[in-house]
């Protein structure tokens, strides 16, 4: 365990993001889309 914690715990993020960017970003990117969200942002401005 040379490895110092902040390094570590970079990795272990990136390999958790990479891992679940293809099962969780295809179920979040559907599921919220922005058009609609700025559609709604967009009638409350004056």
């Amino acid at each position: 365990m040379s490895v110092p914690r902040p390094v570590f715990l970079a990795c272990l993020l990136a390999t958790a993001l990479l891992s679940g960017c293809g099962q969780k970003g295809a179920l979040y990117l559907p599921e919220k889309p922005q058009a609609p969200d700025s559609e709604q942002n967009s009638p409350q401005k004056p």
